[in-house]
């Protein structure tokens, strides 16, 4: 929340920037940057973040198209997370481009939040002792499918 913070203190003063470490992050195992496991769990906090730089920003579109579709992705990807309909992630948004950009970039958000899911499911699974056989590799140039012959 650091980031929006500092970005509404630049809109209205100059800003100065010094080459030098000012302060040094330490990161432990269960902070909110340490895994992209945690995504379900700050969600709340990613999804308010995004929401704010697509609703403030936006002006910026035109400099960095890229970096906004993936600031619409993951604000579709943490609105999902917490259970929020396609519409009510568009009607929480506040201008008609920033609306667009996530019409755009809902399937992405959408494929996103999946792999969430899948990887939210393989580490319960760990820590409840299933532990599966891996799948074999496959060949190099076969498309997975297995050819039976009788």
């Amino acid at each position: 929340m650091a980031t929006i913070v500092w970005n509404r203190i630049a809109r209205k003063y100059k800003t100065r920037f010094v080459n030098d470490p000012l302060r040094i992050y330490h990161t432990e195992s269960d902070s909110i940057t340490a895994t992209a496991a945690a995504a379900g769990r700050n969600a709340y906090s990613y999804l308010l973040g995004n929401r704010i730089k697509l609703t403030e920003d936006i002006d910026y579109l035109r400099h960095s198209p890229g970096g906004f579709l993936r600031l619409a992705a993951n604000y579709v990807r943490f609105s999902l997370h917490l259970g929020e309909s396609p519409a009510d992630m568009l009607a929480s948004l506040e201008n008609f481009r920033s609306r667009l950009l996530c019409l755009a970039a809902f399937p992405l958000g959408y494929g996103v939040y999946a792999r969430d899911v899948m990887r939210a499911r393989r580490v319960a699974r760990r820590q409840e002792g299933d532990h599966r056989l891996p799948r074999p590799p496959r060949a190099p140039g076969s498309s997975g499918t297995r050819i039976i012959k009788r």
